[in-house]
């Protein structure tokens, strides 16, 4: 009797156990094939992604994303995942003999996967260039730099207001050929005929041209910044540069923003996300006012104003295209 009970209790440990295996192999295969998934997901979303851009979106809140690249990671990455560790286990089941070559195969491809994607990441953002460059000093910004602060700042005694316009994913390619762009047809020829009559920063060629853009200046956020401080986007993984709460950005920097309200200027930003890029102009409790337009539905936005820290939706706005 005590042998029978003995063996019941070994029996039911062992399938307690292998239980617990199962659930972990589980674990482990959705594990390394999420990395895999997402690193490929990365780069398809972005295709120029460089380690200073990771970087600053390790850093910067995820509050204001845009809905869609959230939607996208769910659909492309997790829920694709969920498919294949289901298929997974469904496999593990069907098949009657030899249940532990599935698992010990799905775990292993998983793994490599994983890791080679990692290898794939690691290449393409130059990570180990950026480690080494982290502990490397650079006179760069010592000799080119010059600090607003350093220097006699002479607005006229009346002021003119001035409006700042970012255009995200803009590019003198969009021109046509004739005119410095990459197309047969120009599909910007309104911003052509506005560059070509006042200062584009290509002397008196004729075409649209300009500087090339420095390390950590490439994207939104970098531009931004570069654009309003004279600085690059620069910072370690663990950076204090953001704080806890978002509302300063590089506070030992002085930027276009700053000047502007030192200067008595009532400053406004209009966005449609206003956490990971309005931070870089002035700190939200600077602004006197940031409106934030938001998707609510096709064709309808929410306008959501926030002023000296009272927010509010006001209102939703209805745009239609034009033929």
């Amino acid at each position: 009797m005590e042998i029978q009970e003995s063996r019941s209790r070994n029996e039911k440990a062992k399938r307690i156990a292998k239980i617990a295996g199962l659930v972990v192999a589980a674990l482990l295969f959705f594990l390394f094939t999420l990395i895999t998934l997402s690193v490929f997901w990365m780069f398809r979303t972005w295709t120029g992604l460089t380690v200073n851009e990771l970087v600053f979106h390790l850093n910067a809140p995820i509050q204001g994303t845009d809905s869609g690249i959230i939607v996208s990671f769910l659909l492309q990455s997790l829920l694709v995942d969920l498919l294949l560790t289901a298929a997974a286990v469904v496999l593990y089941i069907k098949i009657p003999k030899k249940k532990w070559l599935v698992v010990a195969a799905g775990l292993a491809l998983s793994v490599l996967c994983a890791a080679g994607s990692i290898l794939y990441m690691w290449s393409r953002l130059g990570i180990s260039r950026y480690q080494n460059n982290q502990n490397e000093y650079s006179d760069f910004i010592d000799e080119n730099y010059v600090a607003p602060q350093s220097v006699k700042l002479t607005f006229p005694e009346k002021k003119r207001n001035i409006i700042y316009i970012f255009l995200e994913s803009m590019e003198m390619t969009y021109a046509d050929k004739k005119h410095g762009g990459a197309f047969g047809k120009n599909v910007i020829p309104e911003l052509t005929d506005i560059s070509l009559e006042n200062e584009n920063f290509s002397g008196d060629s004729g075409i649209l041209d300009g500087g090339e853009p420095v390390t950590a200046t490439t994207w939104t956020a970098a531009a931004m910044f570069g654009q309003t401080s004279g600085l690059p986007l620069l910072m370690p993984i663990e950076s204090d540069d953001m704080s806890s709460s978002h509302k300063e950005f590089f506070p030992g920097v002085v930027t276009m923003g700053d000047i502007l309200k030192e200067e008595g200027y009532r400053q406004y930003v209009l966005t449609r996300a206003l956490p990971a890029r309005a931070c870089i102009l002035p700190s939200t409790a600077d602004l006197n006012c940031s409106i934030t337009i938001s998707a609510w539905m096709p064709g309808i936005f929410r306008r959501d104003i926030r002023c000296s820290g009272d927010s509010r939706t006001t209102g939703f706005l209805t745009l239609q295209r034009i033929s």
